[in-house]
């Protein structure tokens, strides 16, 4: 069998195994959940390091599960080390669990559906693979903004209706002030991450490519309207205080606007 294919399978059981470890209750304090937790989404991170580079030596390989796969390993790595340094991150947990899930489905998909079977275009310039790395790294830090912002809009909806559901999946949540207050602290990564990519990007057609005209296009005038939409908020928010529902729905424009530029573009 394919090396490639023994190892998805593998990979596909480690996730799974992650998502069954996820839904157990897990405390501040250390106990057995919280290492098991721990060490299941290390042993993940590591296994989709390992798939994706696998994928990029196979006969499966195409541009969009390559930028997926690359996405996803990004995001569980900066996911992993969130959880390190910030218990709110694993009280996230069931927000990030589809994320994953979805964007793992979805790289299967297209390695194996023939529907999605594009000629890979290798990456030759260091400058150029560095611009797509940042561009990544920013959208990996929007994704999970995003995500974190909806544990607001749900924690303020669940405060404010008469009967207060006190359940399972409510108390897993961070409150709404650490859920904020993780959503900014993502922001500001996007920014620098967004704004470095700008300039790389800027740099590689003005300067590389000698073609200017590759710079302004779909994605560049997407991107830059994402990060002075960014900016607004982070503005606004630090002047006139803005929050819950306000910041939900900000962020969530801003991920639909960098989803259009990096992806929808290509599939309108």
């Amino acid at each position: 069998m394919n090396i490639f294919l023994a190892y998805n399978y593998i990979s596909a059981f480690i996730l799974c195994l992650f998502i069954f470890i996820s839904f157990l209750e897990i405390e501040r304090k250390l106990s057995i959940n919280k290492i098991l937790f721990f060490v299941s989404l290390l042993f993940t991170t590591f296994s989709v390091f390992i798939n994706y580079k696998l994928l990029l030596s196979s006969e499966y390989a195409n541009n969009l599960n390559i930028i997926l796969s690359f996405s996803l390993q990004i995001s569980f790595f900066l996911y992993f080390i969130s959880c390190l340094f910030d218990f709110s991150f694993i009280r996230m947990r069931f927000f990030f669990i589809p994320y994953f899930f979805i964007i793992f489905m979805l790289i299967e998909l297209m390695t194996f559906s023939k529907f999605f079977n594009i000629k890979l275009t290798f990456i030759n310039n260091d400058f150029l693979f560095f611009h797509i790395i940042l561009s990544f790294l920013a959208y990996s830090f929007l994704s999970i903004s995003a995500i974190s912002s909806v544990a607001i809009y749900l924690q303020e909806k669940n405060l404010k209706i008469s009967n207060y559901n006190s359940n399972f999946f409510f108390n897993s949540l961070p409150s709404v002030y650490d859920s904020e207050k993780i959503t900014i602290k993502l922001l500001y990564l996007t920014q620098i991450f967004l704004l470095f990519s700008l300039f790389t990007g800027f740099y590689y057609s003005s300067k590389i490519s000698n073609n200017l005209n590759d710079f302004f296009n779909e994605k560049s005038i997407l991107s830059c309207i994402t990060f002075f939409l960014i900016c607004l908020l982070l503005l606004i928010r630090f002047f006139f205080g803005i929050s819950g529902k306000k910041v939900f729905n900000l962020v969530l424009l801003s991920y639909f606007l960098i989803n259009l530029a990096y992806f929808g573009i290509k599939l309108l």
